[in-house]
């Protein structure tokens, strides 16, 4: 199976988990596995090659356990692996996330991923939902909008500063609100 194959194969569960790197033509799978690696458990590595040759194409895919490894790993943007000399380029690979009318590789990095969606308690406030949240980073902003059909939970919109914030929400928050990226 070529390596192309392998990249389309590799899951993108839990969602935003997989980093995509644009990197010099001669790294490879274990230089990246070497510089990710202290951003969390690596699931799979792939590097992009030829077919023909056998060369790498200077693009690659780094597929996390958890979203919030991706979020750290997409803080490598700009660094150097050892051996090669050149920055490399890391962006989330969330193909199925992208805004139909954008073609800007912004919109599928972290700017876009600040802000969950969780089904909580209609008894719960703002300010709880800020402190309870708050374990996990910076809440920046609270919006809850009731459910007209249940009047027992509400929809919250809950903001953080950045993407790594707001996947430690998601993974580490009560399960039943069913948070989400928005």
């Amino acid at each position: 199976m070529s390596d192309v194959n392998r990249a389309k194969e590799i899951s993108e569960e839990p969602p935003m988990s997989r980093l995509f790197v644009i990197c010099g033509k001669q790294i490879t799978k274990e230089q990246l596995i070497k510089h990710f690696e202290p951003d969390g458990t690596i699931e799979e590595c792939v590097v992009i090659t030829d077919r023909k040759t056998g060369q790498g194409k200077g693009v690659a895919y780094v597929k996390f356990t958890k979203t919030s490894s991706a979020a750290r790993g997409l803080r490598k943007n700009g660094t150097v692996v050892e051996g090669d000399t050149r920055p490399i380029k890391v962006m989330i690979s969330a193909s199925y996330n992208r805004d139909k009318n954008s073609d800007t590789s912004a919109d599928v990095n972290e700017n876009q991923f600040l802000r969950l969606f969780a089904i909580v308690p209609s008894n719960r406030t703002e300010e709880q939902l800020k402190e309870e949240f708050g374990t996990h980073g910076t809440v920046t902003q609270v919006r809850l909008v009731p459910d007209k059909k249940n009047d027992k939970q509400c929809a919250a919109y809950i903001k953080f500063p950045t993407f790594l914030e707001t996947a430690l929400a998601i993974e580490n928050c009560n399960p039943q609100y069913k948070a989400k990226f928005c």
